[in-house]
């Protein structure tokens, strides 16, 4: 029975990642929510094997409402996907890192657009250090993510009045004339 609900969900998603391309985004957003809802399903039966896609899905249902408007539905599942990557991460930080570090970059953006830039600040330190971490052992992969990651840390900082703001500011422009 799982194998064939983990086969429509592969469907699913699949079809998801073609649709926006025939102009059909509502029936996209459909088969996003679809998969993540096969997945909740999938984690019950074996939560190792489907935890991570299960978080992957939550982060392309949250980006797709997010991308219409829908960012107070988008918030919830970002971090819920947020959530499950960090239990992940604890068990296999090699495996885990890089999307938990890419999810808290979604969420902070999240956050960010939804005026909660106290919370951003947190999420924003939170995605520097890991991609700091991530950048010191594969800087080619993982410099350009520390960069932007910098850049939103320091308009957060600035929105907030942080006078630091400008050394985090200098510390992205200089990364970016390296890239």
């Amino acid at each position: 029975m799982a194998m064939t609900r983990e086969k429509i969900v592969q469907l699913l998603v699949k079809k998801k990642r073609a649709e926006p391309y025939l102009g059909r985004s509502n029936e996209a957003l459909e088969a996003v929510q679809e998969a993540v809802e096969l997945y909740r399903i999938l984690v019950v039966e074996s939560p190792e094997a489907y935890n991570a896609n299960l978080a992957m899905g939550l982060a392309n249902l949250s980006s797709r409402l997010s991308a219409l408007g829908r960012l107070d539905e988008a918030l919830p599942l970002v971090q819920e996907a947020v959530d499950i990557y960090r239990a992940l991460a604890v068990e296999q930080p090699v495996a885990h890192n890089a999307t938990l570090a890419q999810m808290l970059q979604n969420l902070s953006r999240c956050l960010v657009k939804l005026g909660r830039l106290d919370e951003a600040l947190g999420v924003n330190l939170d995605q520097v250090e890991m991609f700091r971490a991530l950048a010191v052992d594969r800087p080619a992969k993982f410099n350009r993510h520390l960069m932007l990651s910098l850049s939103m840390l320091g308009d957060v900082m600035m929105d907030l009045g942080f006078e630091e703001h400008f050394e985090v500011a200098r510390e992205a422009n200089a990364m970016r004339e390296a890239l």
